[in-house]
C-alpha cells in the first residue's frame, strides 16, 4: 500500500483511530447525552445489477486525502481491520478525491459479497460502514446437464448430470420442490399444463416409452407409443403432441387422458425432430416440428381442429439450442446454436455469427433478444437484430438463460461451484 510507512505502522495508527471512536461511545449516559453522536466519515452505498455490483461513497474534501481503498469480502468486514489482510479484500483504490464510484464487474455470484472504503489520509484512515449486497441465488442440484422451464406455474426442472434425476424448483417461492428418478440416465425432458397443474414429460431417443411426471401430484403415467418418440408437448386443453422419428408418422395428437389417438400426420422419414409449442397453454395451438434441414408448422384451434400445415427448409443451421427462444408473439425464433433468426412464415432471416450458444431469450415485450456466449451477455434490437450492447458477465458454465415474461424476471442458471462443492445455481434476476 506504498513506501510511507510499514505495514506495522498502518496497523498500529488505523487501530488507535478506531479505538478512540470506540472509546467516545462508551462514554457514561450523562457525557453521551452532551456529545454529538459519532458518524461514519464516509457514506456507502451498493447494489446488484445483472453486469456486477455498483459501488458509490461520499467524496472526503480535505487536503490530507491521498486515496480511496475499496474493499470486498465474502464475510463482514468489521470496523477494526487488520492492515495486514488488506491485500487479499482490496480489490480497487482511487488517487482522486473527487472518485466516487466503483463499478465491480467480477463479484462471486452468491447471496451476499459485503464492500468498505477506506479513506487514506496519509496519517491514519477513515472508514466507511460496511454495506450487503444481497442477490437471488439459490442452488438447486449437483450439476445438471438439462432444463426446462414451466413459466405458467413458476417451475424449473433440472436433470442431474449423467444420473435419471430430475430435480424442481419454484422459482415464484422460492422453493425447493424435491427430485425424482426419471430413470433414464440419458432422458430428454419437455414439460406441459394439464388440469391446470404443471407436468414433465420424460423420454429417451429411439425408444417409444413416454414417462410424464405431475408437479405436486401422484403417481407417474407411462404410456408406450408404436414409433419412437422423438417430441412432446401440450395445449393447457387436455390434447398431447408427440412427434416420432425414423417413421412416415410424423405428428400425432391424443387425448392426455388415456393417450387415445386423435390424429396423425405423416411425412418424409427424418430423425431429430425437436417439438415445441409456440403459443400459451389454453390457447389456439402453434405447433413447431424443426430439424437442421426442415421446419414444419401445424396449427390448430382451442378445440383441438385442424387448421393449417407450412413447411418450410431451413438454411444456415447449425446444433440445435438445448432452449429454443420463441417471440413473445411468436414472430421470431432462434432455434440454434450459432443464433439463425427465423420469422413466423419459417423463412430465415440472419446469424448473429459467433454466438455459439444455447443461451437465448426474448425480453418480456419482445423488443430485445439477450444471448450470452464467450463470456458476454449481449443485447439485441428486435427486429433489425443489430447488436445494442455487450459486455463481461462473470459467470462461467451458463446452460440457460430464460425469461418469464409475466414476472418479468431472468433466470440464469449455471454450474459453479458453491458452497465448496459442485452445484446448478439459479440467479433470479428483475428485469425493469
Amino acid at each position: 500500500m506504498g513506501n510511507r510507512t510499514t505495514t506495522c505502522e498502518f496497523k498500529f495508527l488505523l487501530g488507535c483511530f478506531l479505538s478512540i471512536c470506540f472509546l467516545i461511545q462508551a462514554c457514561s449516559d450523562d457525557e453521551a447525552s452532551e456529545m454529538v453522536p459519532f458518524t461514519y466519515p464516509i457514506s456507502l452505498e451498493a447494489q446488484a445489477t445483472i453486469q456486477g455490483n455498483s459501488v458509490t461513497w461520499s467524496e472526503l474534501e480535505t487536503s490530507e486525502f491521498e486515496r480511496y481503498w475499496v474493499l470486498r469480502s465474502e464475510d463482514s468486514l468489521s470496523d477494526e481491520l487488520d492492515v495486514t489482510a488488506l491485500a487479499g479484500i482490496n480489490i480497487a483504490d482511487f488517487g482522486s478525491s473527487d472518485t466516487a464510484s466503483f463499478f465491480d464487474t467480477n463479484p462471486p455470484r452468491i447471496p451476499v459479497v459485503y464492500y468498505k472504503v477506506l479513506g487514506d489520509l496519509g496519517d491514519r484512515f477513515v472508514v466507511s460502514p460496511t454495506v450487503a449486497v444481497r442477490r437471488e441465488v439459490y442452488p438447486i442440484n449437483k450439476g445438471t446437464e438439462r432444463l426446462v422451464i414451466e413459466p405458467v406455474h413458476n417451475t424449473l426442472f433440472a436433470k442431474v448430470f449423467n444420473e435419471g434425476i430430475v430435480t424442481v424448483f419454484d422459482y415464484g417461492n422460492k422453493e425447493d420442490l424435491g427430485s425424482f428418478g426419471a430413470s433414464r440416465t440419458n432422458a430428454l425432458l419437455s414439460s406441459g399444463v394439464y388440469n391446470g397443474r404443471s407436468e414433465l414429460y420424460v423420454y429417451e431417443r429411439f425408444s417409444p416409452e413416454l414417462a410424464i411426471f405431475p408437479v405436486g401430484g401422484q403417481g407417474i403415467e407411462r404410456y408406450t407409443f408404436d414409433e419412437n418418440v422423438a417430441g412432446v408437448t401440450s395445449d393447457g386443453n387436455g390434447r398431447l403432441f408427440v412427434s416420432f422419428e425414423d417413421t412416415d408418422d410424423r405428428l400425432g395428437v391424443y387425448e392426455r387422458d388415456g393417450f387415445q389417438e386423435i390424429m396423425k400426420f405423416s411425412g418424409n422419414r427424418r430423425s431429430s425432430w425437436d417439438l415445441l409449442a409456440m403459443s400459451p397453454p389454453g390457447t389456439a395451438t402453434r405447433l413447431l416440428l424443426i430439424n437442421a434441414v426442415q421446419a414444419e408448422e401445424f396449427n390448430f384451434n382451442e378445440n383441438g381442429d385442424f387448421l393449417s400445415r407450412n413447411t418450410q427448409q431451413v438454411t444456415g443451421a447449425s446444433n440445435f439450442n438445448s432452449q429454443i427462444a420463441i417471440h413473445p408473439n411468436g414472430d421470431f425464433m432462434v432455434p440454434f446454436s450459432n443464433g439463425l433468426v427465423m420469422d413466423q412464415t419459417l423463412n430465415s432471416l440472419t446469424i448473429l455469427a459467433g454466438t455459439g450458444s444455447n443461451s437465448h431469450a426474448f425480453s418480456p415485450e419482445g423488443t430485445e433478444l439477450y444471448i450470452f456466449h464467450d463470456e458476454k451477455f449481449k443485447t439485441y434490437d428486435v427486429p433489425s437484430f443489430r447488436l445494442k450492447d455487450a459486455f463481461t458477465l462473470s459467470v462461467n458454465n451458463i446452460i440457460g438463460l430464460f425469461v418469464d415474461p409475466d414476472d418479468r424476471l431472468l433466470l440464469l442458471v449455471f454450474n459453479t461451484f458453491y458452497n465448496e462443492k459442485w452445484q446448478t445455481v439459479v440467479e433470479i434476476i428483475p428485469l425493469p
